[in-house]
C-alpha cells in the first residue's frame, strides 16, 4: 500500500491527498460556472448576493495556493511531468500505481503536473488526433467521454481544444 503522506499538498494550510484538492477545485469551479450561468441568464432573479458570492469566489479562487507537500512533494511532480512528455494522462496513471505506487485519478494527475505540463500533453494528443482526421469537436467528445478535466470548465468542447492548441 503506498504512504499517502508522500502524495499530499498543502492546501489551505492543510495536507490533503493531491486527487481531493483537485477534486475540491473541480467542484467549486463547476459550481461556479452554474452561479455565473445564473447570474447571467436569468438575471431577474440574480440578486446583489449571487453576484457578489460569484465575484468573491473567484477572488479567493485567484488567491488559492496550492503547492506540493514539502516531503516528497517536488520528486512526485517532476516523475508526472516526466511521464507526461512521453504518454498519455490514462497511461501515465497505470505507470505511477505500478511503478511509483501512487494512485491517482485523471484530476489528481492534472494537479500534480500542474496546468501547463497536462495541457502541453493534450494539445500534444490533439495535434495527433487533427493529422488523423479527428475534429475539434470529436477530441471534445473523447475527452468528455474518458472524463479528463478541462481548465476552467465542466466539459471539454470546441474552442477549450482551440484555446490549447494556440497555448502550446
Amino acid at each position: 500500500m503506498s504512504d499517502k503522506k508522500n502524495h499530499c499538498i498543502l492546501f489551505g494550510g492543510k495536507e490533503i491527498p493531491a486527487f481531493e484538492a483537485w477534486s475540491k477545485l473541480e467542484v467549486v469551479n463547476a459550481a461556479l460556472g452554474i452561479l455565473e450561468r445564473f447570474n447571467r441568464q436569468d438575471s431577474q432573479l440574480a440578486t446583489p448576493l449571487t453576484r457578489a458570492t460569484e465575484h468573491e469566489v473567484r477572488m479567493h479562487l485567484q488567491r488559492l495556493e496550492v503547492s506540493p507537500a514539502p516531503e516528497k512533494g517536488l520528486e512526485v511532480v517532476e516523475i508526472v511531468r516526466a511521464l507526461l512528455q512521453k504518454h498519455t494522462p490514462e497511461d501515465t496513471i497505470t505507470i505511477l500505481s505500478s511503478e511509483h505506487d501512487l494512485d491517482c485519478d485523471l484530476n489528481g494527475l492534472a494537479h500534480l503536473a500542474g496546468v501547463d505540463a497536462y495541457l502541453g500533453c493534450l494539445a500534444e494528443e490533439a495535434r495527433v488526433l487533427l493529422r488523423n482526421a479527428i475534429s475539434h469537436e470529436q477530441i471534445a467528445d473523447l475527452w468528455n467521454e474518458s472524463g479528463r478535466p478541462a481548465p476552467g470548465s465542466p466539459f471539454w468542447d470546441h474552442s477549450l481544444i482551440e484555446e490549447i492548441l494556440k497555448g502550446a
